[in-house]
């Protein structure tokens, strides 16, 4: 996994060009996950669960308590559908807040 330091507080993960999230730190303990894209090409082939995982792993590490983000659908022709995305996210220890934010806590 490529770590790139990006403006504004922000942090872009990515495993070559197959996959990539961008991640911006709200204070010292927060972050929200942007977005995550991965290329059509690449996709159902677990390079979205492999980014998960490092992004989970380093923002641990960082001391980060609460990760934030928004569940919307981006690319509707062949992407994830909002059931599908929860259910990703919820298999990394996400839960929800609302209809659309989910949030990971670590204690």
């Amino acid at each position: 996994m490529i770590v790139e330091y990006k403006p504004y507080n922000c942090i872009r993960f990515r495993i070559d060009y197959k996959t990539y999230a961008q991640v911006k730190y709200l204070n010292d303990y927060t972050v929200k996950i942007e977005t995550i894209i991965t290329d059509t090409k690449y996709r159902n082939k677990g390079y979205a669960s492999l980014l998960m995982e490092g992004i989970i792993t380093y923002l641990k590490n960082d001391s980060i308590e609460l990760i934030k983000l928004e569940v919307h659908p981006l690319d509707k022709s062949d992407g994830l559908n909002k059931e599908q995305l929860y259910k990703f996210y919820k298999k990394w220890g996400f839960v929800n807040l609302s209809p659309r934010l989910m949030i990971l806590e670590f204690n």
